[in-house]
């Protein structure tokens, strides 16, 4: 079993685990609540009383699950805006940055950053990132939904989702968590699968991040992508090749953003990723290994400029 094949079966199992202590409906009633917003489903005579026809609300209050989405903390209004990632790609001179929040990797461990998450999310957006990603996936990364509650209560950036999307649950979860966009990765899932999970999305009103490795999976572009990503990194093998983006980067729409990701460690690699087409770059390890990551940001962006 390769890397990204154990990582997509203990998501499912994590995410069988999560709906069946919260299930899937009450997501839904939950959302539905959070679009109405201060209607709080009260009829249309506005007499106060739930109507019967709608999913009572207090049902779904004080719900949390470990690691999972605490709907108690949701508020409407992070839900009904969504802070556009293709446009935040697209805006500025640049260089443009999603500056991730991780704990851990696979191929590194635990990164023992002692900044909070807080002072994180601070730094990256006074820094001048222009997006955040925020790992939520707990095992391998350290990540977890109530990290991207708490960033979506910390900044008005842009907030991508990072996990391994393997059922519409976690769409729901993201939607409800604050986030603007999802993560699908092309080699964890079935174009069927990805296509039904991109639709999705956008029906919650998320963009999504498509993101390709090899040549042999430019046919997932097809499931209408918002921004298009391409990895570094094998995620079978973990190893890394920073000309897997030069190589895969003119087979790509122009119509649509485009980033490199992962394995991006000096501003020499950042600027040449830049200068041959590359609209945004997605870093996390340079920063998150360092005591301070959003001063790292602040000297990376710095020193990417002198390099350009």
């Amino acid at each position: 079993m390769s890397v990204l094949e154990d990582i997509n079966a203990r998501s499912r199992r994590a995410v069988a685990k999560r709906a069946a202590l919260l299930p899937l409906r009450e997501l839904q009633a939950r959302l539905a609540v959070d679009q109405l917003g201060d209607q709080r489903f009260a009829s249309s005579d506005t007499s106060g009383v739930v109507s019967e026809e709608q999913p009572d609300p207090e049902a779904t209050r004080d719900k949390s699950l470990g690691d999972g989405i605490d709907i108690s903390k949701t508020t409407p209004a992070t839900k009904s805006q969504t802070r556009s990632l293709a446009a935040a790609l697209r805006r500025g001179e640049g260089p443009r940055v999603i500056a991730e929040h991780k704990r851990a990797s696979p191929s590194e461990g635990n990164y023992a950053c002692p900044a909070a998450l807080a002072d994180v999310i601070r730094g990256y957006t006074a820094a001048g990132a222009v997006a955040l990603s925020i790992l939520t996936e707990e095992e391998r990364f350290g990540g977890s939904l109530q990290h991207l509650q708490e960033a979506r209560a910390l900044t008005n950036l842009p907030l991508l989702r990072k996990d391994f999307i393997v059922d519409e649950y976690q769409l729901y979860e993201a939607k409800l968590a604050g986030a603007d966009a999802v993560l699908l990765i092309a080699a964890g899932l079935s174009i069927d699968e990805a296509i039904s999970f991109c639709r999705k999305a956008h029906e919650l009103g998320l963009e999504v991040l498509l993101e390709l490795h090899e040549v042999t999976e430019l046919d997932y572009l097809s499931i209408g992508p918002d921004v298009v990503g391409i990895n570094n990194r094998d995620l079978r093998t973990l190893k890394i090749d920073l000309r897997t983006s030069e190589a895969l980067l003119f087979q790509l729409p122009t119509d649509l953003p485009r980033i490199s990701e992962s394995g991006i460690q000096s501003p020499e690699d950042a600027a040449r990723m830049l200068r041959i087409g590359y609209e945004g770059l997605l870093i996390g390890t340079r920063f998150m290994k360092s005591s301070d990551p959003g001063a790292a940001l602040n000297t990376f962006l710095h020193d990417i400029r002198a390099a350009l």
